[in-house]
Protein backbone atom coordinates (compact mmCIF):
# COMPACT_ATOMS: atom_id res chain seq x y z
CA UNK A 1 0.00 0.00 0.00
CA UNK A 2 1.02 3.16 -0.88
CA UNK A 3 1.85 5.79 1.86
CA UNK A 4 0.85 9.16 1.02
CA UNK A 5 2.45 12.04 3.85
CA UNK A 6 3.11 15.55 3.22
CA UNK A 7 6.49 16.42 5.33
CA UNK A 8 7.22 19.56 6.32
CA UNK A 9 10.40 21.25 5.14
CA UNK A 10 12.64 20.09 7.77
CA UNK A 11 11.37 16.33 6.66
CA UNK A 12 12.01 17.00 3.34
CA UNK A 13 15.09 18.61 3.25
CA UNK A 14 16.48 16.08 5.82
CA UNK A 15 15.33 13.18 3.66
CA UNK A 16 17.11 14.95 0.83
CA UNK A 17 20.45 15.22 2.37
CA UNK A 18 20.93 11.66 3.57
CA UNK A 19 20.02 10.35 -0.13
CA UNK A 20 22.56 12.52 -1.35
CA UNK A 21 25.10 11.54 1.28
CA UNK A 22 24.65 8.20 0.38
CA UNK A 23 25.40 8.90 -3.48
CA UNK A 24 28.85 8.88 -5.28
CA UNK A 25 29.79 12.21 -4.78
CA UNK A 26 30.12 12.75 -8.70
CA UNK A 27 26.15 12.33 -8.73
CA UNK A 28 25.31 14.70 -5.72
CA UNK A 29 23.01 17.77 -6.46
CA UNK A 30 24.30 21.41 -6.11
CA UNK A 31 21.12 22.54 -3.77
CA UNK A 32 20.76 25.79 -2.04
CA UNK A 33 17.95 26.26 0.33
CA UNK A 34 16.32 29.59 0.74
CA UNK A 35 15.53 30.18 4.50
CA UNK A 36 16.25 33.78 4.34
CA UNK A 37 17.79 35.69 1.84
CA UNK A 38 21.54 34.52 1.09
CA UNK A 39 24.47 35.99 0.53
CA UNK A 40 25.89 36.46 -3.11
CA UNK A 41 27.56 33.79 -4.26
CA UNK A 42 28.08 33.57 -7.96
CA UNK A 43 31.11 30.87 -9.55
CA UNK A 44 30.34 32.80 -12.78
CA UNK A 45 31.56 36.36 -12.29
CA UNK A 46 31.12 37.91 -15.58
CA UNK A 47 30.12 37.44 -19.08
CA UNK A 48 31.52 39.85 -22.08
CA UNK A 49 31.25 39.46 -25.55
CA UNK A 50 33.16 41.80 -27.33
CA UNK A 51 34.15 39.93 -30.69
CA UNK A 52 32.38 39.86 -33.92
CA UNK A 53 32.89 35.99 -34.05
CA UNK A 54 33.64 32.93 -32.01
CA UNK A 55 37.15 32.70 -29.74
CA UNK A 56 39.90 30.51 -30.52
CA UNK A 57 42.03 31.45 -27.31
CA UNK A 58 42.61 33.44 -23.88
CA UNK A 59 45.38 33.90 -21.83
CA UNK A 60 45.78 36.04 -18.58
CA UNK A 61 48.13 38.76 -17.99
CA UNK A 62 51.17 37.59 -15.31
CA UNK A 63 49.94 40.69 -13.15
CA UNK A 64 46.41 38.88 -13.42
CA UNK A 65 44.77 42.50 -14.21
CA UNK A 66 44.02 41.32 -17.85
CA UNK A 67 43.22 38.69 -19.91
CA UNK A 68 43.64 38.77 -23.95
CA UNK A 69 40.97 36.90 -26.25
CA UNK A 70 42.06 35.77 -30.03
CA UNK A 71 38.98 35.37 -32.69
CA UNK A 72 37.62 34.33 -36.02
CA UNK A 73 37.27 38.09 -36.40
CA UNK A 74 41.12 38.67 -37.20
CA UNK A 75 41.73 40.75 -33.51
CA UNK A 76 42.96 39.99 -30.40
CA UNK A 77 41.23 42.18 -27.47
CA UNK A 78 42.46 43.31 -24.23
CA UNK A 79 40.28 43.42 -21.46
CA UNK A 80 40.32 43.70 -17.59
CA UNK A 81 39.70 40.67 -16.16
CA UNK A 82 37.79 42.47 -12.83
CA UNK A 83 35.18 44.20 -14.89
CA UNK A 84 35.27 42.98 -18.42
CA UNK A 85 36.06 46.19 -19.76
CA UNK A 86 38.14 46.64 -23.16
CA UNK A 87 41.39 48.27 -23.14
CA UNK A 88 43.04 47.70 -26.37
CA UNK A 89 41.58 45.95 -29.55
CA UNK A 90 44.85 44.70 -31.57
CA UNK A 91 44.10 44.53 -35.54
CA UNK A 92 46.61 43.60 -37.68
CA UNK A 93 46.21 39.84 -38.52
CA UNK A 94 44.47 38.88 -41.97
CA UNK A 95 43.24 35.95 -40.85
CA UNK A 96 41.83 34.19 -37.76
CA UNK A 97 43.62 34.68 -34.48
CA UNK A 98 44.53 30.88 -33.25
CA UNK A 99 47.05 31.23 -30.30
CA UNK A 100 47.99 34.28 -28.15
CA UNK A 101 50.26 34.59 -24.71
CA UNK A 102 52.19 37.00 -22.75
CA UNK A 103 55.89 37.03 -22.02
CA UNK A 104 56.61 36.56 -18.30
CA UNK A 105 57.32 40.22 -17.66
CA UNK A 106 53.55 40.98 -18.78
CA UNK A 107 55.01 43.63 -21.71
CA UNK A 108 54.39 41.64 -24.63
CA UNK A 109 51.45 40.38 -26.07
CA UNK A 110 52.13 37.65 -29.12
CA UNK A 111 49.52 36.25 -31.72
CA UNK A 112 49.37 33.29 -33.81
CA UNK A 113 47.30 33.36 -36.84
CA UNK A 114 45.77 31.25 -39.72
CA UNK A 115 47.36 33.95 -42.00
CA UNK A 116 50.85 32.39 -41.60
CA UNK A 117 52.19 35.39 -39.38
CA UNK A 118 52.75 36.00 -35.60
CA UNK A 119 52.79 39.39 -34.26
CA UNK A 120 54.52 41.33 -31.12
CA UNK A 121 51.97 43.87 -29.82
CA UNK A 122 53.34 46.30 -26.81
CA UNK A 123 50.70 45.46 -23.95
CA UNK A 124 50.62 48.69 -22.80
CA UNK A 125 50.23 50.89 -25.85
CA UNK A 126 48.63 47.85 -28.25
CA UNK A 127 50.86 48.86 -30.98
CA UNK A 128 52.30 46.15 -33.27
CA UNK A 129 55.88 46.01 -32.86
CA UNK A 130 57.27 43.24 -35.08
CA UNK A 131 55.57 40.14 -37.49
CA UNK A 132 57.75 36.66 -37.89
CA UNK A 133 57.16 35.19 -40.51
CA UNK A 134 58.45 31.50 -41.85
CA UNK A 135 55.28 29.42 -41.22
CA UNK A 136 53.81 28.23 -44.65
CA UNK A 137 50.27 27.63 -43.14
CA UNK A 138 47.82 28.23 -40.33
CA UNK A 139 49.89 29.38 -36.61
CA UNK A 140 48.16 27.16 -34.15
CA UNK A 141 50.28 26.97 -31.43
CA UNK A 142 52.49 29.61 -29.44
CA UNK A 143 54.59 29.04 -26.02
CA UNK A 144 57.07 31.48 -24.43
CA UNK A 145 60.03 29.15 -22.92
CA UNK A 146 63.27 30.02 -20.77
CA UNK A 147 63.52 31.29 -17.28
CA UNK A 148 63.45 35.36 -18.41
CA UNK A 149 61.22 34.19 -21.81
CA UNK A 150 63.14 35.07 -24.55
CA UNK A 151 62.56 31.64 -26.42
CA UNK A 152 59.53 31.59 -28.39
CA UNK A 153 58.15 27.95 -29.97
CA UNK A 154 55.79 28.09 -33.00
CA UNK A 155 53.58 25.54 -34.45
CA UNK A 156 50.63 24.81 -36.89
CA UNK A 157 49.74 23.63 -40.14
CA UNK A 158 52.66 23.29 -42.10
CA UNK A 159 53.72 20.41 -39.25
CA UNK A 160 57.27 22.40 -38.52
CA UNK A 161 57.93 23.25 -34.85
CA UNK A 162 59.85 26.37 -35.16
CA UNK A 163 62.11 28.75 -32.20
CA UNK A 164 62.64 31.84 -32.62
CA UNK A 165 64.66 34.17 -29.98
CA UNK A 166 62.84 37.18 -29.41
CA UNK A 167 65.85 39.86 -28.59
CA UNK A 168 66.64 39.28 -32.19
CA UNK A 169 63.28 38.16 -33.99
CA UNK A 170 64.98 35.54 -35.45
CA UNK A 171 64.23 32.15 -36.06
CA UNK A 172 67.25 29.71 -34.45
CA UNK A 173 65.69 26.00 -35.89
CA UNK A 174 62.85 24.87 -37.50
CA UNK A 175 61.77 20.52 -36.74
CA UNK A 176 60.06 19.64 -39.54
CA UNK A 177 59.12 16.40 -39.73
CA UNK A 178 61.83 14.80 -37.41
CA UNK A 179 59.05 14.48 -34.37
CA UNK A 180 55.08 15.34 -35.12
CA UNK A 181 54.61 14.65 -38.59
CA UNK A 182 51.68 16.30 -38.52
CA UNK A 183 49.21 19.75 -38.06
CA UNK A 184 50.96 21.26 -34.40
CA UNK A 185 48.06 22.21 -32.52
CA UNK A 186 48.83 22.83 -28.89
CA UNK A 187 51.77 23.76 -26.34
CA UNK A 188 52.08 24.05 -22.80
CA UNK A 189 55.18 25.45 -20.70
CA UNK A 190 55.96 23.65 -17.20
CA UNK A 191 56.03 26.11 -14.38
CA UNK A 192 59.29 26.47 -14.37
CA UNK A 193 59.42 27.00 -18.11
CA UNK A 194 62.25 24.26 -18.43
CA UNK A 195 60.13 22.17 -20.19
CA UNK A 196 57.90 21.98 -23.13
CA UNK A 197 54.54 19.58 -23.90
CA UNK A 198 53.39 19.84 -27.37
CA UNK A 199 50.34 17.83 -29.22
CA UNK A 200 49.87 16.66 -32.43
CA UNK A 201 47.44 15.38 -35.58
CA UNK A 202 49.85 13.15 -35.45
CA UNK A 203 48.32 11.47 -31.95
CA UNK A 204 51.22 12.01 -29.97
CA UNK A 205 52.09 14.63 -27.07
CA UNK A 206 56.30 15.33 -27.07
CA UNK A 207 58.17 16.28 -24.02
CA UNK A 208 60.83 19.19 -24.92
CA UNK A 209 63.86 20.00 -22.91
CA UNK A 210 63.72 23.91 -24.09
CA UNK A 211 66.99 25.03 -21.95
CA UNK A 212 69.54 22.60 -24.05
CA UNK A 213 70.14 24.35 -27.56
CA UNK A 214 67.61 24.68 -30.33
CA UNK A 215 64.86 22.30 -27.93
CA UNK A 216 66.00 18.58 -27.27
CA UNK A 217 63.37 16.17 -27.27
CA UNK A 218 62.87 14.01 -24.20
CA UNK A 219 59.70 11.89 -23.91
CA UNK A 220 57.16 10.64 -26.26
CA UNK A 221 53.81 9.81 -24.38
CA UNK A 222 51.89 7.77 -26.69
CA UNK A 223 48.48 6.35 -26.07
CA UNK A 224 45.95 8.77 -27.75
CA UNK A 225 44.25 7.47 -30.82
CA UNK A 226 42.80 10.35 -32.32
CA UNK A 227 43.95 13.93 -32.92
CA UNK A 228 45.40 15.60 -29.82
CA UNK A 229 43.70 19.36 -29.38
CA UNK A 230 45.03 20.75 -26.24
CA UNK A 231 48.10 19.75 -24.06
CA UNK A 232 48.44 21.33 -20.11
CA UNK A 233 50.77 20.88 -17.29
CA UNK A 234 50.28 20.32 -13.88
CA UNK A 235 51.08 23.54 -11.36
CA UNK A 236 53.31 20.87 -9.49
CA UNK A 237 55.30 19.90 -12.67
CA UNK A 238 54.04 16.43 -12.14
CA UNK A 239 51.89 15.85 -14.53
CA UNK A 240 51.19 16.36 -17.99
CA UNK A 241 47.01 15.72 -19.48
CA UNK A 242 45.98 16.57 -23.28
CA UNK A 243 42.39 15.45 -25.18
CA UNK A 244 42.33 13.71 -28.32
CA UNK A 245 39.04 14.08 -29.38
CA UNK A 246 36.92 13.52 -26.21
CA UNK A 247 39.34 11.06 -24.66
CA UNK A 248 40.93 12.81 -21.50
CA UNK A 249 44.75 11.26 -20.66
CA UNK A 250 46.62 12.15 -17.43
CA UNK A 251 50.58 10.84 -17.74
CA UNK A 252 53.42 11.07 -15.27
CA UNK A 253 55.44 14.18 -16.52
CA UNK A 254 59.03 12.50 -15.61
CA UNK A 255 58.21 8.24 -16.59
CA UNK A 256 54.96 8.61 -19.00
CA UNK A 257 53.22 6.51 -17.14
CA UNK A 258 49.65 7.03 -17.84
CA UNK A 259 47.80 8.43 -14.69
CA UNK A 260 44.33 8.72 -15.73
CA UNK A 261 42.24 7.97 -19.09
CA UNK A 262 38.67 8.67 -19.96
CA UNK A 263 36.05 10.17 -21.85
CA UNK A 264 35.47 13.74 -21.65
CA UNK A 265 33.25 15.22 -23.75
CA UNK A 266 30.49 14.15 -26.42
CA UNK A 267 32.13 16.09 -29.20
CA UNK A 268 35.70 17.19 -29.11
CA UNK A 269 37.66 18.72 -26.66
CA UNK A 270 39.76 21.94 -26.97
CA UNK A 271 40.04 23.70 -23.30
CA UNK A 272 42.24 22.05 -20.87
CA UNK A 273 43.58 23.08 -17.35
CA UNK A 274 44.40 22.28 -13.86
CA UNK A 275 43.29 23.53 -10.93
CA UNK A 276 45.93 25.19 -8.43
CA UNK A 277 46.14 22.52 -6.40
CA UNK A 278 46.94 19.94 -9.52
CA UNK A 279 43.87 17.79 -7.79
CA UNK A 280 41.53 18.96 -10.49
CA UNK A 281 41.22 19.02 -14.44
CA UNK A 282 39.11 21.33 -15.79
CA UNK A 283 38.19 20.88 -19.67
CA UNK A 284 35.86 22.38 -22.08
CA UNK A 285 34.50 20.79 -24.76
CA UNK A 286 31.72 20.64 -27.96
CA UNK A 287 28.58 18.64 -27.93
CA UNK A 288 27.17 19.89 -24.98
CA UNK A 289 28.69 23.07 -24.56
CA UNK A 290 29.56 22.46 -20.78
CA UNK A 291 32.66 22.67 -18.84
CA UNK A 292 33.58 19.98 -16.67
CA UNK A 293 35.58 19.55 -13.93
CA UNK A 294 37.44 16.02 -12.98
CA UNK A 295 39.61 14.45 -10.06
CA UNK A 296 42.72 13.53 -11.09
CA UNK A 297 42.78 10.81 -8.36
CA UNK A 298 39.52 8.98 -8.96
CA UNK A 299 38.97 10.40 -12.64
CA UNK A 300 35.40 11.34 -11.49
CA UNK A 301 33.91 13.94 -12.85
CA UNK A 302 32.75 16.39 -9.69
CA UNK A 303 31.11 19.34 -11.45
CA UNK A 304 29.87 20.80 -14.43
CA UNK A 305 29.76 24.53 -15.66
CA UNK A 306 26.95 25.77 -17.83
CA UNK A 307 26.59 29.07 -19.58
CA UNK A 308 28.21 29.19 -23.16
CA UNK A 309 25.83 28.33 -25.70
CA UNK A 310 27.92 26.84 -28.42
CA UNK A 311 31.41 25.39 -27.90
CA UNK A 312 33.99 26.52 -25.43
CA UNK A 313 37.08 26.55 -27.41
CA UNK A 314 39.97 27.59 -24.59
CA UNK A 315 40.57 28.04 -20.84
CA UNK A 316 43.17 30.09 -19.27
CA UNK A 317 43.54 30.23 -15.41
CA UNK A 318 44.92 32.94 -13.55
CA UNK A 319 48.05 33.43 -11.36
CA UNK A 320 45.96 33.27 -8.42
CA UNK A 321 44.58 30.37 -9.23
CA UNK A 322 40.95 31.39 -7.84
CA UNK A 323 39.92 32.57 -11.24
CA UNK A 324 39.78 31.20 -14.54
CA UNK A 325 38.54 32.71 -18.08
CA UNK A 326 36.89 30.69 -21.01
CA UNK A 327 36.35 31.42 -24.55
CA UNK A 328 33.69 30.10 -26.84
CA UNK A 329 32.50 29.69 -30.09
CA UNK A 330 29.03 31.87 -29.08
CA UNK A 331 31.60 34.93 -29.02
CA UNK A 332 31.45 35.13 -25.15
CA UNK A 333 34.27 35.07 -22.54
CA UNK A 334 33.25 34.27 -19.54
CA UNK A 335 35.17 34.23 -16.03
CA UNK A 336 34.38 31.51 -13.11
CA UNK A 337 35.33 31.91 -9.92
CA UNK A 338 37.53 28.55 -7.86
CA UNK A 339 37.55 27.82 -4.14
CA UNK A 340 39.46 30.04 -2.08
CA UNK A 341 42.24 27.30 -1.30
CA UNK A 342 43.00 26.79 -5.36
CA UNK A 343 40.69 23.20 -5.49
CA UNK A 344 37.36 23.52 -7.25
CA UNK A 345 34.37 24.97 -4.99
CA UNK A 346 31.54 22.38 -3.49
CA UNK A 347 28.46 25.10 -4.69
CA UNK A 348 29.92 23.52 -8.30
CA UNK A 349 29.51 19.78 -7.86
CA UNK A 350 26.50 18.93 -10.05
CA UNK A 351 24.21 16.15 -10.60
CA UNK A 352 23.62 12.88 -12.89
CA UNK A 353 20.01 13.02 -12.71
CA UNK A 354 18.44 15.21 -15.56
CA UNK A 355 16.84 19.00 -14.91
CA UNK A 356 13.87 19.08 -12.64
CA UNK A 357 12.90 15.04 -13.29
CA UNK A 358 13.00 14.63 -9.94
CA UNK A 359 9.78 14.48 -7.31
CA UNK A 360 8.21 13.30 -4.23
CA UNK A 361 5.25 12.27 -2.72
CA UNK A 362 6.55 11.91 0.98
CA UNK A 363 6.64 8.49 0.47
CA UNK A 364 8.92 7.83 -2.82
CA UNK A 365 11.28 9.84 -4.57
CA UNK A 366 11.37 9.43 -8.46
CA UNK A 367 14.59 10.71 -10.45
CA UNK A 368 15.11 10.54 -14.09
CA UNK A 369 18.74 9.43 -15.57
CA UNK A 370 20.87 10.14 -18.36
CA UNK A 371 20.07 6.84 -19.64
CA UNK A 372 16.20 7.08 -19.86
CA UNK A 373 15.38 5.32 -17.08
CA UNK A 374 13.24 6.41 -13.48
CA UNK A 375 14.34 5.16 -10.81
CA UNK A 376 11.82 4.94 -7.36
CA UNK A 377 13.33 5.10 -3.81
CA UNK A 378 11.62 5.04 -0.58
CA UNK A 379 11.79 8.89 0.50
CA UNK A 380 12.09 7.78 4.34
CA UNK A 381 15.51 5.12 3.96
CA UNK A 382 16.68 6.42 0.36
CA UNK A 383 16.63 2.71 -0.72
CA UNK A 384 15.78 2.27 -4.43
CA UNK A 385 12.64 0.35 -4.89
CA UNK A 386 12.46 -0.45 -8.82
CA UNK A 387 13.33 1.20 -11.77
CA UNK A 388 10.97 2.22 -14.67
CA UNK A 389 13.02 1.41 -17.73
CA UNK A 390 13.02 1.81 -21.54
CA UNK A 391 11.41 5.43 -21.45
CA UNK A 392 13.10 6.24 -24.61
CA UNK A 393 15.20 9.05 -24.08
CA UNK A 394 16.47 11.36 -21.20
CA UNK A 395 13.35 12.38 -18.88
CA UNK A 396 13.17 16.02 -18.63
CA UNK A 397 10.25 16.87 -16.63
CA UNK A 398 8.20 15.19 -14.16
CA UNK A 399 5.16 15.11 -11.32
CA UNK A 400 3.34 13.34 -8.93
CA UNK A 401 -0.44 13.73 -8.58
CA UNK A 402 -1.84 15.13 -5.73
CA UNK A 403 -3.15 12.09 -4.13
CA UNK A 404 0.74 10.95 -4.10
CA UNK A 405 -0.40 7.56 -6.62
CA UNK A 406 0.26 9.09 -10.29
CA UNK A 407 3.96 9.37 -12.06
CA UNK A 408 4.11 11.76 -15.26
CA UNK A 409 7.33 11.65 -17.09
CA UNK A 410 8.38 13.67 -20.31
CA UNK A 411 11.65 13.33 -22.27
CA UNK A 412 13.54 15.21 -24.44
CA UNK A 413 12.13 13.29 -27.61
CA UNK A 414 8.55 13.91 -27.14
CA UNK A 415 7.83 10.88 -25.09
CA UNK A 416 5.11 11.08 -22.40
CA UNK A 417 5.14 8.13 -19.59
CA UNK A 418 1.69 7.96 -17.03
CA UNK A 419 2.81 5.23 -14.12
CA UNK A 420 0.84 4.30 -11.68
CA UNK A 421 3.03 4.03 -8.78
CA UNK A 422 0.97 1.70 -6.34
CA UNK A 423 0.64 -0.98 -8.07
CA UNK A 424 3.82 -0.37 -10.08
CA UNK A 425 2.14 -0.87 -13.98
CA UNK A 426 2.03 1.77 -16.50
CA UNK A 427 -1.08 3.74 -17.17
CA UNK A 428 0.42 4.86 -20.95
CA UNK A 429 3.77 5.44 -23.08
CA UNK A 430 3.01 7.98 -25.63
CA UNK A 431 5.09 9.21 -28.35
CA UNK A 432 4.96 12.08 -30.48
CA UNK A 433 7.89 12.92 -32.81
CA UNK A 434 6.51 15.43 -34.34
CA UNK A 435 5.98 17.46 -31.62
CA UNK A 436 9.43 17.58 -30.74
CA UNK A 437 10.94 18.04 -27.05
CA UNK A 438 8.60 18.04 -24.11
CA UNK A 439 9.54 20.61 -21.42
CA UNK A 440 7.42 19.49 -18.53
CA UNK A 441 4.46 17.87 -17.59
CA UNK A 442 2.30 19.30 -14.01
CA UNK A 443 -0.55 18.05 -12.59
CA UNK A 444 -4.05 19.89 -11.91
CA UNK A 445 -5.41 17.89 -10.06
CA UNK A 446 -5.78 13.58 -9.70
CA UNK A 447 -7.83 13.47 -12.97
CA UNK A 448 -5.92 15.94 -15.43
CA UNK A 449 -2.26 15.95 -16.44
CA UNK A 450 -0.90 18.92 -18.69
CA UNK A 451 2.59 18.34 -21.20
CA UNK A 452 4.32 21.48 -22.07
CA UNK A 453 5.86 20.77 -26.09
CA UNK A 454 8.20 22.95 -26.68
CA UNK A 455 9.35 22.54 -29.95
CA UNK A 456 5.39 22.56 -31.13
CA UNK A 457 4.35 25.81 -29.22
CA UNK A 458 1.21 24.41 -26.96
CA UNK A 459 0.42 22.77 -24.19
CA UNK A 460 -1.58 19.53 -23.89
CA UNK A 461 -3.87 18.85 -21.81
CA UNK A 462 -4.50 14.86 -20.99
CA UNK A 463 -6.66 12.58 -18.64
CA UNK A 464 -4.12 11.30 -15.66
CA UNK A 465 -6.56 7.98 -15.62
CA UNK A 466 -6.24 7.15 -19.32
CA UNK A 467 -3.51 9.42 -20.89
CA UNK A 468 -6.20 10.60 -23.21
CA UNK A 469 -5.97 14.13 -24.77
CA UNK A 470 -8.69 16.54 -23.65
CA UNK A 471 -7.54 19.56 -24.86
CA UNK A 472 -4.55 21.64 -26.96
CA UNK A 473 -3.87 25.28 -25.87
CA UNK A 474 -1.60 27.26 -28.31
CA UNK A 475 0.76 29.37 -26.37
CA UNK A 476 4.02 29.28 -27.97
CA UNK A 477 7.25 27.93 -26.81
CA UNK A 478 7.25 27.04 -23.46
CA UNK A 479 9.43 25.39 -21.01
CA UNK A 480 7.44 25.11 -17.48
CA UNK A 481 4.15 25.21 -16.65
CA UNK A 482 2.24 25.87 -13.03
CA UNK A 483 -1.52 25.71 -12.43
CA UNK A 484 -3.41 28.69 -10.79
CA UNK A 485 -6.69 26.53 -11.42
CA UNK A 486 -9.12 24.53 -13.62
CA UNK A 487 -9.16 27.88 -16.00
CA UNK A 488 -5.63 29.21 -16.25
CA UNK A 489 -2.20 28.41 -15.80
CA UNK A 490 1.01 30.19 -15.58
CA UNK A 491 3.69 29.15 -18.20
CA UNK A 492 7.56 29.77 -18.50
CA UNK A 493 8.50 30.96 -21.86
CA UNK A 494 11.98 30.52 -23.48
CA UNK A 495 12.66 34.43 -23.50
CA UNK A 496 11.74 35.31 -20.59
CA UNK A 497 8.31 36.17 -19.98
CA UNK A 498 6.25 34.65 -17.45
CA UNK A 499 2.73 33.92 -19.56
CA UNK A 500 -0.72 33.86 -17.49
CA UNK A 501 -2.61 31.44 -19.53
CA UNK A 502 -6.77 30.83 -20.41
CA UNK A 503 -7.64 27.28 -20.61
CA UNK A 504 -8.56 26.50 -23.26
CA UNK A 505 -8.47 29.68 -25.70
CA UNK A 506 -4.69 29.84 -25.05
CA UNK A 507 -5.83 34.49 -24.16
CA UNK A 508 -2.81 35.37 -22.90
CA UNK A 509 -4.07 37.06 -19.63
CA UNK A 510 -0.82 38.54 -17.98
CA UNK A 511 3.07 38.61 -18.40
CA UNK A 512 5.45 38.79 -15.82
CA UNK A 513 8.69 40.17 -16.92
CA UNK A 514 12.44 40.03 -15.18
CA UNK A 515 13.92 37.03 -16.16
CA UNK A 516 16.89 37.79 -18.82
CA UNK A 517 16.84 34.73 -21.23
CA UNK A 518 15.00 31.26 -20.90
CA UNK A 519 12.73 30.73 -17.54
CA UNK A 520 13.29 26.84 -16.69
CA UNK A 521 10.75 26.13 -13.91
CA UNK A 522 7.42 27.70 -12.23
CA UNK A 523 6.24 26.59 -9.13
CA UNK A 524 3.50 27.68 -7.14
CA UNK A 525 3.11 28.25 -3.47
CA UNK A 526 0.27 26.60 -1.31
CA UNK A 527 -1.51 30.27 -1.67
CA UNK A 528 -1.69 30.07 -5.28
CA UNK A 529 -0.95 33.51 -5.51
CA UNK A 530 2.81 33.51 -5.00
CA UNK A 531 4.79 31.92 -7.96
CA UNK A 532 8.80 31.22 -7.68
CA UNK A 533 10.55 30.81 -11.09
CA UNK A 534 14.21 29.59 -11.94
CA UNK A 535 16.29 30.86 -14.99
CA UNK A 536 19.23 30.66 -17.01
CA UNK A 537 20.10 34.06 -15.75
CA UNK A 538 21.14 31.80 -12.68
CA UNK A 539 17.87 33.64 -10.33
CA UNK A 540 15.51 32.70 -8.40
CA UNK A 541 12.87 35.10 -8.08
CA UNK A 542 9.20 35.43 -6.51
CA UNK A 543 6.52 36.37 -7.53
CA UNK A 544 2.97 38.32 -6.37
CA UNK A 545 0.70 36.56 -9.54
CA UNK A 546 -2.45 38.82 -8.50
CA UNK A 547 -0.76 41.93 -8.24
CA UNK A 548 1.91 40.82 -11.42
CA UNK A 549 4.97 42.18 -9.69
CA UNK A 550 7.85 40.89 -9.32
CA UNK A 551 8.58 40.30 -4.80
CA UNK A 552 12.28 39.67 -4.58
CA UNK A 553 15.39 38.11 -6.58
CA UNK A 554 17.25 35.29 -4.88
CA UNK A 555 21.20 35.35 -6.34
CA UNK A 556 23.29 32.58 -5.17
CA UNK A 557 23.86 30.04 -8.34
CA UNK A 558 26.46 30.50 -9.98
CA UNK A 559 24.88 28.42 -13.65
CA UNK A 560 21.40 28.30 -15.20
CA UNK A 561 18.78 27.36 -12.21
CA UNK A 562 16.90 24.26 -13.67
CA UNK A 563 14.41 23.47 -10.82
CA UNK A 564 12.83 25.61 -7.84
CA UNK A 565 10.36 24.24 -5.15
CA UNK A 566 8.53 26.10 -2.27
CA UNK A 567 8.58 23.13 0.81
CA UNK A 568 5.27 22.85 2.54
CA UNK A 569 3.98 26.04 4.47
CA UNK A 570 5.95 28.46 2.47
CA UNK A 571 5.18 31.79 1.96
CA UNK A 572 6.57 34.89 0.59
CA UNK A 573 7.69 36.16 3.87
CA UNK A 574 8.69 32.72 5.75
CA UNK A 575 9.70 29.16 5.14
CA UNK A 576 12.09 27.39 3.21
CA UNK A 577 12.42 27.64 -0.92
CA UNK A 578 14.74 24.78 -2.64
CA UNK A 579 16.28 25.07 -6.18
CA UNK A 580 18.87 23.37 -7.89
CA UNK A 581 21.15 23.89 -10.81
CA UNK A 582 23.37 22.07 -13.31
Amino acid sequence: QLVVQEPDASQLLSRFRALEAARPSAERWPVLEWAQRPQEFAPLLMTVREHDAGINCVVVSPSGLFFASGSDDKTVKVLRLNTGDVVMNLAGHTDAVNAVAYTPDGKRIISGSSDHTIRIWDASSGADLHVLTGHTDKVRALAICGVEGATLVSGGHDKVLRVWDLRTKQEVRALAGQDHDDVITSFAISPDRTRLASGSHDKSVLVWDVTAPGLQQTLSLQGQTMFVYTVAWSPDSKMIASIAGRTLMVWDGTSGEVRLERNAHAGPSRGLLFSASSEEIVTAGAGCNLIKIWNVASGEMVGSLMGHTSSPNALAMCPSGKRFVSGSSDRSCMVWRLGTQGGIDGALRMASVTNHSVVSNGSVICSGDTNGSVHVHDAGTGAHLYAIGNVGEMPKGAAISPDGRTLAVCTFGSRILLHNLATRTDICRDHEPSRGPIFDVQFLDNQTVAVVCITAGMVQVRSAETGEKLAVVKTGPGTSIAWQDAGQFLLATMGGPIKLVEVPSGTVLGMLLGHQGMVQCVALFEDKRTLASAGSDATVRVWDVSERVELFVLRGHGAEVFAVQPCSGATATQGTLVSVSG
